[in-house]
């Protein structure tokens, strides 16, 4: 009989390979400790945004509240998928472009926050997420949940200007 235990450390290698191009190594310093950390930041979001529910989570491993039912592969890329954004999230903090002009014996160069590729990666990460969260809402919906993500819905807002609501 299989457990119904999941331990975290076990998707490290899938989250490895998410986070990196084939045959790379973006982050060779990261312990596998660090990872799981964060996969266990990760269940608690999943939680919070109630994409997961029925299991806790005890240093790293994973179990059903009842039952035997182990976390099921796609709860488990959600967690990936939740690890993926927040590395993308704090790799923007970091990330600095810079740009030099130089005009006779005059020469500029400035550093700045620039990452638009790392940005188009994050939003279709945002995406998937907020997808995950529609079908579970979708999905659940026999259960009395509800998935308001006020979040999304003020981005949205904005991004398209509907900014009626938004005071003086």
């Amino acid at each position: 009989m299989a457990s119904a235990a999941v331990d975290l450390a076990d998707l490290v290698p899938d989250l490895i390979l998410e986070l990196n191009a084939p045959g790379a190594d973006v982050y060779p310093t990261v312990s596998e400790e660090e990872w799981v950390n964060r996969l266990r930041n990760a269940f608690g979001y999943a939680l919070l945004d109630r994409v997961i529910t029925g299991y806790r989570e005890v240093d790293g491993i994973v179990t059903p509240v009842s039952g035997t039912t182990p976390l099921s592969r796609e709860y488990q890329y959600i967690l990936i998928l939740y690890v993926a954004i927040q590395v993308v999230r704090n790799k923007l903090l970091d990330l600095k472009s810079s740009s030099r002009a130089k005009a006779g014996s005059v020469e500029y160069e400035e550093a700045t926050q620039g990452a638009s590729v790392m940005v188009a990666i994050l939003n279709d990460y945002t995406t998937r997420r907020q997808q995950l969260i529609e079908e579970v809402a979708r999905t659940n919906s026999g259960n009395g949940m509800y998935y308001i993500n006020a979040f999304t819905a003020r981005q949205n807002a904005l991004n398209y200007g509907y900014t009626h609501w938004v005071g003086a």
